[in-house]
């Protein structure tokens, strides 16, 4: 099984098996996981997003939404299943993932946080009719980064320019709407659901966004894309605490002051696969010492 890292080129991989191979009856399982979970309200070709949770506390809340990280997130493990199922189903969720980019009211080239599971064509009387239901509206830069990425692993696998262009257009708007000078420079959050600008910053989202800028400076060739990483990676190392070897979690509203009344896991992990500088290593051994239960 091949396992996509965040901050590599799309082209990039870890091979823990051969592509195809399965990868044991663990892997092959969690693979039919993912399949069935796809086809719960459709199969075949018919465009659709797939439902994050069943089951369990939200599934008791009758939560049924798509979140858009997810849907990028099994995209990655689609193409790393390596097998033409694999390779055609993430095809369906990336084209599914540029139908609701295009179809925003906004036509900006941002996707929502979530949107419903439920298939979005159908045919009457030989018409394609397009239902995107939106069910959380804010345009978080986190979960943008995350379906840029995975529309990049679709370019590189597939060579299709339209998925190149759907990770561009995402890219462009964060460039657009997000870059803040202020402090450290890097991004801010995104927008609210009611389209307010979120001020503060998050290390985690920066991470992401080294990675996607990183792998677009790489399928392009443009140098812009580099600058951009480095706007991201520059908040990120900015964030760095050599006292405790840790990231802190990113900001206050005011874009500069660091945040410093949580320090999640996900920071100090996330940020050695996106980086992979031994400078920051400790991060990991931090997660280890103060998180491990």
């Amino acid at each position: 099984m091949a396992v996509f890292l965040a901050g590599a080129a799309t082209t990039a991989v870890i091979s823990a098996a051969p592509a195809g191979a399965g990868g044991g009856p663990s892997v092959q399982q969690a693979d039919q996981f993912l399949a069935s979970q796809m086809d719960l309200y459709a199969t075949g070709t018919t465009l659709r997003l797939v439902q994050s949770f069943s089951g369990g506390t939200l599934g008791a809340q009758g939560f049924t939404d798509s979140e858009t990280y997810d849907d990028a997130l099994m995209i990655d493990a689609f193409l790393a299943e390596g097998t033409s199922d694999g390779l055609t189903r993430a095809e369906l969720l990336g084209q599914a993932l540029l139908l609701v980019q295009s179809r925003d009211r906004s036509r900006d080239g941002r996707v929502r946080a979530a949107y419903s599971p439920l298939p979005l064509t159908s045919l009457r009387r030989g018409r394609v009719l397009v239902h995107v239901r939106v069910r959380d509206r804010s345009s978080d830069v986190g979960n943008m980064a995350w379906v840029g990425m995975a529309l990049a692993h679709l370019y590189s696998a597939t060579g299709n320019t339209a998925y190149l262009a759907g990770a561009e257009s995402i890219a462009n708007w964060v460039v657009n709407h997000c870059y803040d000078p202020r402090g450290a420079g890097g991004f801010t959050g995104g927008y609210t659901g009611s389209n307010r600008k979120i001020t503060w910053k998050s290390t985690e989202h920066n991470i992401d966004l080294v990675g996607l800028f990183q792998m677009l400076a790489s399928e392009t060739g443009n140098s812009a894309w580099s600058t951009d990483a480095a706007r991201a990676k520059g908040f990120v190392t900015a964030m760095w605490n050599p006292t405790s070897g840790s990231f802190a979690v990113g900001t206050l509203d005011d874009g500069a002051t660091v945040n410093t009344s949580e320090q999640p896991e996900d920071v100090n992990s996330w940020s050695y696969l996106a980086l992979r500088d031994p400078a920051f290593a400790s991060s990991l051994d931090w997660d280890v010492h103060n998180l491990s239960v």
